[in-house]
């Protein structure tokens, strides 16, 4: 009879210490623990992409970034890409600068084996209902390698280059902690 009050004391404790811990990590504030809410703001529901502006003089990459950029949020994030009228908030930018170099040679020949490319942007993302800033960035850099010898060409590279870009913005559209 003792072993089994023992028991049952002992199963209530550990069924309050469990319930306990589950309850701590179910908060909704993020800076208390963790959480099971949305990392976006879930007040917004659409988002306008602007097609970026440019300083460079290569035509298309405004496009490819502005592209990368809706696939990203479409596909990693709740938000729907609208329409301005249509959208909550509105995201755009300038792509201030696009450089490549090589990093490698060949011993013999100095063609390249290496290159790398590097994208910098400035944007901003805000919600066009209040006109609250909800993030920016200043001279967001990011940089793609490819080798030339392997198949890969200009091309290749830029296409990691854009993706990276938006990947990059899409995490800064995440709420803060």
């Amino acid at each position: 009879e003792k072993d089994r009050t023992m028991k049952r004391i002992w199963t209530i404790c550990l069924t309050l210490v469990g319930a306990i811990s589950i309850m701590g990590c179910a908060s909704t504030d993020p800076k208390t623990g963790y959480t099971s809410r949305s990392l976006f703001d879930e007040s917004i529901k659409s988002v306008e992409v602007k097609i970026f502006s440019t300083k460079e003089f290569r035509r298309g990459l405004e496009f490819e970034l502005t592209e990368a950029l809706v696939k990203r949020i479409e596909a990693d994030t709740p938000y729907k890409v609208l329409k301005a009228a249509q959208a909550d908030t509105v995201l755009e930018g300038q792509l201030i600068r696009v450089r490549q170099a090589v990093l490698a040679d060949q011993y013999n020949s100095d063609l390249p084996t290496e290159k790398q490319q590097q994208l910098v942007v400035s944007f901003t993302w805000k919600d066009r209902r209040s006109g609250r800033m909800l993030a920016e960035g200043t001279n967001v850099r990011v940089v793609a390698e490819y080798a030339p010898p392997a198949g890969e060409t200009f091309f290749t590279g830029r296409q990691e280059l854009m993706d990276k870009m938006a990947r990059k913005i899409v995490s800064q559209m995440r709420d803060p902690w």
